[in-house]
């Protein structure tokens, strides 16, 4: 197996198994409030580390292409972090296994 096939499975592997944790996650959030509402990747990352993210906003707000976090990042990572987690692992091991 190539470098790169490798690495890229790796991650995907990775990001599949932090899914199993984001669905816990989710669980006991649903359990504990009664009701169903996905967490954010935005608000995951706000958790984990909330000056990296505005680190990150300020970046790219006051860089070459400041509308960029309005019109297209916060939308994306205004996803499911469960959604995403599992979407980028799929298609990494699928694109880990389809090279290899």
């Amino acid at each position: 197996m190539p470098m790169g096939a490798f690495i890229v499975t790796t991650v995907g592997r990775l990001l599949l198994a932090t899914s199993i944790v984001l669905l816990g996650m989710e669980l006991l959030r649903f359990v504990e409030s009664g009701r169903y509402a996905p967490l954010s990747t935005i608000a995951l990352w706000a958790i984990l580390d909330i000056e990296s993210l505005q680190a990150l906003e300020n970046a790219v707000t006051q860089g070459m292409f400041p509308g960029i976090w309005q019109g297209l990042l916060q939308p994306v990572m205004d996803i499911a972090a469960l959604y995403m987690a599992v979407g980028i692992g799929s298609i990494a091991l699928f694109l880990g296994k389809k090279t290899s």
